[in-house]
């Protein structure tokens, strides 16, 4: 704020005495833009987008973003009305980058999320989210933002296939994913409890920018439960479809 002391001159210039009151950018109450957020992302991925809690913003380099009570609506054909909750999101956003163009998210951080992977009777993916680009997007297809590392704690998985009345559940007690080296390239580390037992997870992909290519996307994925090792090493034709895995 600025604030102007004293009266306009004659002329109806500005008075000679102006003082600037220097203002905590952590104090700002960033609550009342929350409408705007949430449009804006649910318009990028299709899918109505709720913050329940608080929405905060930390003016440290690079500035960080934190999100209370987050929830992304789910395909119209599911049961459940959310395919992601999560308790509290934060991330870092690398401004200089902005200007220049690329999203990068140095840090992401979620705590607490519930996924729900479902697949309808007639094969459809909820996964898979409907293509919002407008003409001016279009000119970079496919362009993610660059994560460097994502950290998630205490999440919970569940997958649901509705034609098989077939359902898997895991708990996510931590996991690390960070990208290396100017690809980018993707590794990720975790552990928590599936059907009642431990296991570890390590994988090793190409460059989350393939992920929209139409190449294949390269893949080591180490699952190791209780007593049992499995190695994968090969490709997925569509990574984020799940679909076409060779090796």
């Amino acid at each position: 704020p600025v604030v102007l002391e004293g009266n306009l001159d004659d002329d109806s210039t500005w008075p000679s005495t102006i003082r600037a009151e220097q203002v905590q950018p952590g104090a700002f109450n960033w609550s009342w833009i929350k409408g705007a957020v949430v449009r804006k992302v649910s318009a990028a991925l299709g899918r109505p987008v709720v913050i329940e809690g608080n929405l905060e913003v930390d003016w440290a380099w690079p500035p960080m973003v934190r999100a209370e009570q987050v929830r992304v609506g789910n395909a119209t054909w599911s049961k459940e009305p959310f395919m992601l909750e999560i308790r509290r999101l934060a991330c870092r956003i690398d401004l200089h980058a902005l200007l220049q163009g690329p999203v990068v998210l140095p840090m992401i951080e979620l705590v607490e999320p519930v996924v729900r992977l479902e697949t309808s009777e007639q094969g459809e993916a909820n996964w898979t989210l409907p293509p919002t680009q407008t003409a001016a997007d279009k000119r970079e297809p496919g362009a993610l933002p660059v994560i460097e590392r994502l950290s998630l704690r205490d999440g919970r998985l569940t997958y649901y296939d509705y034609a098989s009345n077939t359902r898997i559940s895991m708990t996510l007690a931590e996991v690390q994913a960070t990208t290396t080296g100017p690809e980018q390239r993707l590794e990720v580390e975790g552990a928590g409890q599936f059907a009642d037992l431990p296991f570890r997870l390590t994988g090793y992909g190409g460059a989350l920018q393939d992920l929209n290519d139409t190449k294949p996307y390269p893949l080591q994925v180490q699952l190791v439960i209780d007593q049992w090792q499995v190695d994968l090493n090969g490709t997925v034709a569509q990574p984020l479809q799940m679909q076409g895995v060779a090796g």
